[in-house]
């Protein structure tokens, strides 16, 4: 793990791509808002949003290009988050309306595209389903299969999934603790 203790947020040319190179970085700074602006200028910046849908104690996962994955897709323009978030799940995997019953979590990842360095910015909800309808892959979009799957099993895919997704199953896991404390 990179471990970046010191970053002048006032530098300029941080290529966080080329710094990372697959790791995992940390960076600790007193100016917070001023050292993500710094790291991220000269990206492009788009909002996706997307959920985990629990069904019965059942939960929602996606096959995309081969990888484990969670539903999600970027917000349209002057589209509310909340409701793109349910689209996107309706749309990637054949059900409708999902409910969002909390939120979980911002999740953040970088990669390239057409030569443009891109940070997306992922809102996550924890969704219910009670609809019945058959499961249906958005081919479209290189999803190849929609399953549901047990809490234990949604736990053990951390392992096999991308990494900016631990977190946002370890957010599910605290909300489900927390609810089941208030019990």
């Amino acid at each position: 793990m990179l471990d970046a203790q010191q970053l002048d947020p006032d530098t300029e040319g941080n290529d966080l791509l080329q710094l990372a190179k697959n790791q995992n970085v940390v960076f600790r700074s007193s100016k917070v808002d001023k050292t993500f602006k710094a790291l991220f200028k000269g990206y492009k910046k788009i909002n996706a949003a997307g959920g985990i849908v629990e069904k019965d104690g059942s939960f929602l996962v996606i096959k995309r290009n081969g990888v484990w994955d969670l539903p999600k897709g970027k917000v349209e323009l002057d589209e509310e988050i909340e409701l793109a978030a349910v689209r996107e799940v309706e749309e990637e995997c054949g059900i409708s309306a999902p409910v969002i019953v909390a939120e979980l979590i911002l999740s953040y990842h970088t990669y390239v595209l057409k030569r443009k360095n891109v940070l997306k910015t992922t809102y996550w909800y924890h969704m219910h389903n009670d609809g019945n309808e058959k499961l249906v892959p958005q081919a479209e979009e290189g999803i190849e299969e929609v399953k549901w799957v047990s809490l234990n099993e949604l736990i053990a895919l951390k392992s096999e999934i991308y990494g900016s997704l631990v977190q946002v199953i370890e957010a599910l896991e605290t909300v489900l603790q927390e609810k089941n404390e208030l019990k």
